[in-house]
């Protein structure tokens, strides 16, 4: 089973398109320009996406490094709509690259980076689990804190 399947699909997706546009400007068919910036953008939200959830899943460090590489990432992101020619039309003309696609890039980045892990009980010790539900935390106004060295979670209801 590949691990982190979701943004593997992203990955290669990105590559795909990334490769059909520098395909497409080989032959002078400048109809396919977007289709380069979508791609980049792509490979660079699923990396950024990646290592995010790593990070909160605890299997690499949470260093400095990485969450600027993340921050840069989602910021090139935004820069590189911001910075197009006529964003206007692009915005009615393609609204999948212009509008979509870094919303989804963003949204999925956000998940990442807002989920907690969940503890199960298992032979007495704490394991981790990927979601957290925090409807149950608010409603039982309940106090968490995470510990990510020891991966523990320890959660106190009022």
């Amino acid at each position: 089973m590949i691990k982190h399947l979701g943004s593997t699909i992203a990955i290669i997706f990105g590559v795909t398109n990334f490769a059909t546009c520098s395909y497409q400007q080989s032959i002078n068919n400048p109809r396919f320009g977007s289709y380069g910036i979508m791609g980049f953008m792509i490979i660079v939200g699923a990396l950024a996406y990646r290592s995010a959830k790593k990070r909160n899943l605890g299997t690499i460090d949470n260093s400095l490094t990485r969450k600027t590489y993340e921050a840069v990432s989602i910021a090139v992101i935004v820069i590189a709509i911001l910075l197009q020619n006529d964003l206007k039309a692009k915005l009615v003309n393609e609204p999948v690259m212009t509008l979509l696609i870094p919303l989804w890039i963003i949204i999925a980045y956000a998940i990442a980076v807002l989920r907690k892990p969940k503890v199960i009980q298992e032979n007495g010790k704490n394991k981790h689990d990927w979601h957290l539900s925090i409807p149950f935390l608010c409603s039982r106004r309940c106090r968490f804190l995470l510990v990510r060295h020891e991966r523990t979670l320890n959660i106190k209801c009022a």
